[in-house]
């Protein structure tokens, strides 16, 4: 999704009430680092008269859009003759008033929090530097445990495996051109994502995976024999190839497989979560855990295996959205605890979280574009009483 897209999704949100301070934070956030002034004219002219005809009171015959575009990149206000700001808006009972807040409110949210900034108590939230969101790249393991860091190797061969050959493509993505394993031997190569980096990947037979950050994907680099296995840590998103002589596996901690014949699928399986979760969105998949129990999903529904049980169990209302909310470049944090939350922040931006007393008891909801950089996620968070301070890369939640 585009900052532009975003925007418009979040105007929505913001104009029918339902965005939260998260949300809010963030369409500030993104309207305050957008340099295209005329998508935003744009946009607002088409709400304003959308609800000009209406409404009871009488809409400004034109809009001030050099002091409106000044507030919503809080860049000094523009001064008229006699010096004066010239006023955005009165109060109003119509709905684009919403939208003129908004405005309006991106330069007071980011007025408010640079002078809020010199004035900062100890146990208030602290942003010591600016650490950026994170991005594509991971690191390569070959058959021989040499290491190939994607992040800054060129496109092209990048190294051969037996009769496969290893392709990085323009695009950053690693395919693997290959036939059969050289004299048989089965060679192995793992994919693994640090903190701070998500990659994707296509497997030797075709099938697509996409890895989320702090994750590992071990695989042969040719699928001999009758059926196709791999092992996976953290979180992935596969689109699988189907083939009916080869059904696919992917397996988890020991404690979890998955049984695919053609489908595409999310699975969690980090090791500081309290489950190993697998969601079904097309196709057809078997999850079993390791006393056999097992359960075939269909389309829409997730299979939990929690710590400590011995059942694979069904989830309720399982949300697709927040669950692919990665993938599409956006946080969910909808009915997300503390714990939750950190977890995904402290993967992304390559921090160690730590708390200072007990994990605060609060819960999220709405969603943040993944680009925003940690201190624009930690000013929408705030916003809900949570209380932090950052050391370096040590991210401390105040009680």
């Amino acid at each position: 999704m585009t900052d532009k897209e975003r925007i418009a999704s979040l105007f929505q949100k913001h104009l029918a009430e339902q965005a939260s301070a998260a949300e809010t934070a963030e369409l500030f956030a993104l309207i305050g680092k957008s340099g295209d002034q005329e998508y935003l004219k744009n946009s607002i002219t088409a709400l304003y008269a959308a609800d000009q005809s209406a409404d009871d009171v009488a809409a400004p015959k034109e809009i001030d859009w050099e002091t409106m575009f000044a507030c919503a990149t809080a860049s000094p206000l523009p001064q008229k003759q006699g010096g004066s700001v010239v006023q955005l808006f009165r109060t109003r009972k119509w709905a684009v008033a919403a939208v003129l807040l908004i405005i309006a409110g991106a330069a007071w949210w980011m007025i408010a929090q640079r002078q809020q900034s010199t004035s900062l108590k100890p146990d208030q939230i602290a942003v010591q530097q600016e650490i950026l969101p994170g991005k594509q790249g991971a690191v390569l393991t070959l058959s021989d445990g040499r290491t190939i860091v994607l992040d800054s190797v060129s496109s092209g061969l990048i190294a051969t495996e037996g009769s496969a050959k290893v392709i990085r493509n323009a695009d950053g993505t690693i395919v693997y051109n290959t036939t059969a394993s050289e004299n048989g031997k089965e060679l192995f190569n793992t994919m693994q994502t640090p903190k701070g980096r998500q990659y994707q990947l296509t497997l030797p037979d075709g099938s697509k995976v996409w890895l989320n950050a702090a994750s590992s994907i071990t695989y042969p680099v040719a699928f001999n024999g009758n059926a196709r296995r791999i092992r996976l840590s953290g979180e992935a998103y596969f689109e699988v190839v189907t083939d009916k002589q080869k059904p696919f596996f992917v397996e988890m901690q020991n404690r979890s497989l998955v049984q695919v014949l053609g489908t595409s699928f999310n699975v969690s399986a980090y090791e500081n979560e309290t489950a190993i979760r697998t969601t079904l969105l097309g196709g057809v998949v078997k999850v079993s855990n390791a006393s056999d129990k097992s359960l075939v999903l269909k389309p829409g529904q997730q299979a939990v295996i929690a710590d400590g049980s011995e059942l694979v169990t069904l989830a309720a209302k399982p949300d697709l959205s927040k669950i692919m909310a990665w993938k599409n470049g956006l946080f969910n944090f909808e009915g997300a605890g503390v714990a939750e939350v950190m977890n995904q922040i402290e993967r992304w931006y390559n921090v160690d979280v730590i708390y200072e007393g007990a994990v605060p008891q609060k819960e999220f909801v709405g969603e943040m574009n993944r680009q925003l950089p940690l201190s624009g996620v930690l000013k929408g968070l705030s916003g809900t009483g949570i209380r932090f301070r950052l050391e370096g890369r040590k991210l401390i939640v105040l009680q």
